[in-house]
């Protein structure tokens, strides 16, 4: 069984503080990036990019609780889309870095950005 992303178990938080609740489908879901190469994260739906870098974003105790304090999962959307900004243009590099996991360009802009 595939545990849960970390915007998974915070938005059940937030959800949970927040009368209304997400719909499915919501910008946040179904990243499946977190293992894959730059190769493979260049060539993935902005969906997709998104919602990993959703994923990768709250895996900073800072950004997770700007959420948390926040109650509302949107406040996390800035910090994935400065994020896959970040890969992106690192990524963009005529291949390369491509057997690069995406993980680690991840890694480096969030400490880069100071997360």
């Amino acid at each position: 069984m595939k545990a849960p992303s970390v915007a998974a178990v915070v938005l059940s938080a937030v959800t949970l503080l927040s009368p209304a609740h997400a719909k499915a489908n919501e910008w946040f879901q179904g990243g499946s990036l977190h293992a894959s190469s730059v190769h493979d994260w260049s060539r993935a739906s902005y969906a997709n990019r998104l919602a990993t870098s959703a994923d990768w974003a709250l895996a900073s105790k800072r950004v997770e609780a700007t959420v948390r304090r926040s109650g509302d999962i949107e406040t996390l959307k800035p910090f994935a889309e400065q994020l896959l900004g970040c890969i992106d243009r690192i990524a963009s590099t005529d291949g390369i870095i491509d057997e690069t996991h995406a993980i680690q360009v991840a890694s480096a802009c969030m400490a880069h950005m100071g997360w």
